[in-house]
């Protein structure tokens, strides 16, 4: 009796997220990381008097703290005017909630650092802000230690045609998270941190903006590219059918493992060629489409019509204008 060498599984996919509460809140750069000591930059208190740590390179750069590394300072919540924020004193404690974070200049954003800033033309980039979003960790959770996963399923699907196409700004942003709940199993979103203080989860909104690109780029593009380097879809036995389980509780982790079922099952993806729409669709055909529905495929044809007839009769004028 012969057997295939290629198999397929029944297993059902579970998206049971986190849930987190997000807000608005900003980064306020202190300074190059190099500047302070070590030590302090480990344990600095959420309040924060970090810009007042004596000043040594050598042994800054001893924990890696270079020219490439920042402290920078995460305030939030943001529920009142910013200038509030500066209350010191009795009334400070409960207005203000920060932590100091040391990460690396990439995830600045480029408008509040350039590229061509480092610490010995621009010693002095202290104060400097920028906005992030912010979430509370409760006091019960720790780092190895989440807060239970909500028990009813949601549609990894659907929360991914949410991502791909919501507009880009904070405010829509933080809606998505408040729905959806935490991006990744980190307690932030920023590439090499190492925390001086408890209490804030942070994103960036310009790198999830940027990881969005990527994402949404691996499933328009050839699916060898993703798969060949995709991370494993990870199967748990369960004792009911289809008995195989892949379970996600992460955003991130989500979208990812549904674009690698996607591609196993080869199906297609395009963004709107509208240039005002650019939306993120599936394509039920074999014929290419370009755009996502009919709508958006009148629309641009009726502004095509619109161009040559303009064209056209900017070609008829400058005759007229030649032969008088």
């Amino acid at each position: 009796m012969s057997h295939a060498s290629n198999i397929s599984i029944p297993a059902r996919f579970s998206f049971r997220p986190y849930r987190a509460h997000w807000n608005y809140g900003w980064g306020e750069i202190i300074g190059w990381a190099a500047e302070f000591k070590p030590l302090d930059r480990m344990m600095a208190p959420s309040s924060g008097q970090i810009s007042e740590v004596p000043r040594i390179r050598a042994l800054g750069n001893l924990l890696g703290g270079g020219d490439d590394r920042l402290m920078v300072r995460i305030s939030s919540p943001a529920t009142a005017p910013r200038e509030s924020y500066d209350l010191m004193g009795l009334y400070g404690m409960f207005v203000r909630d920060s932590i100091d974070v040391e990460i690396d200049r990439t995830a600045i954003p480029s408008h509040v650092l350039l590229s061509s800033e480092n610490r010995s033309n621009s010693p002095d980039i202290g104060g400097r802000e920028f906005d992030v979003l912010t979430s509370p960790i409760p006091a019960e959770e720790g780092y190895f230690q989440r807060l239970g996963a909500e028990h009813v399923g949601k549609n990894a699907w659907a929360m991914r045609d949410d991502f791909f196409n919501l507009s880009q700004d904070d405010d829509s942003l933080r809606r998505f998270l408040n729905r959806w709940g935490q991006w990744n199993f980190s307690f932030d979103f920023i590439p090499g941190a190492r925390l001086t203080g408890p209490g804030l989860r942070v994103v960036f909104p310009h790198l999830l903006w940027e990881e969005r690109e990527r994402l949404r780029d691996a499933l328009i593009s050839s699916p060898r590219a993703w798969l060949t380097n995709a991370s494993p879809l990870t199967f748990r036995q369960v004792d009911t059918r289809p008995y195989f389980l892949v379970e996600r509780s992460y955003c991130e982790d989500a979208i990812k493992a549904t674009i690698t079922i996607d591609h196993l099952a080869s199906l297609k993806f395009g963004i709107c060629k509208l240039n005002t729409c650019r939306k993120f669709f599936e394509r039920e055909t074999r014929q290419k489409k370009v755009y996502c529905s009919q709508k958006c495929a009148h629309t641009a044809n009726m502004r095509k019509l619109r161009a040559q007839e303009k064209k056209l009769q900017s070609k008829k004028g400058a005759k007229r204008n030649a032969k008088s």
